[in-house]
């Protein structure tokens, strides 16, 4: 059934630093994500460079469908959801991404130019790895594993 979404961002109670309570505490998370912890060194040490571990709260809006795409997602604790807008500004659920996954619709060669499919959201109080664009598209260039169908 198709819904509309709010466009409202809801944050979950922060802790003394401004952070969402209890996300992202264990710097060990990084490799949580079994996108992440299945790459080799190599790779990772690449991604490193340019990695952000940030913590989202239900609710917020990580990408607009229709967008140019601004980050890609690696998802170490938590839910997102991804929703496909119908013509008349309705949105249904496409599909979902936990630790097992990554939001990515990047593709080597896109250089900016790619619009996002879909919108995503995090359904959970979230903890995941965050890559800008422009340096996912320099990492993949350099990375034989990433560019791996």
């Amino acid at each position: 059934m198709a819904t509309p979404m709010t466009q409202e961002i809801r944050r979950v109670p922060a802790d003394a630093a401004g952070e969402p309570a209890g996300v992202c505490s264990d710097p060990s998370q990084s490799r949580a994500n079994h996108v992440l912890a299945g790459l080799p060194r190599a790779d990772l040490a690449l991604l490193a460079e340019h990695v952000q571990i940030v913590s989202l709260g239900p609710g917020e809006v990580l990408q607009r469908q229709d967008h140019p795409l601004e980050y890609a997602y690696f998802p170490h604790e938590g839910l997102m959801s991804l929703l496909a807008e119908a013509p008349d500004g309705a949105f249904v659920e496409a599909g979902s991404i936990g630790r097992g996954g990554a939001f990515c619709p990047i593709c080597p060669g896109d250089e900016g130019t790619a619009l996002s499919p879909v919108t995503a959201v995090a359904q959970t109080t979230m903890c995941a790895s965050r890559i800008d664009a422009a340096s996912l598209q320099i990492v993949l260039r350099k990375s034989e594993a990433l560019n791996r169908p």
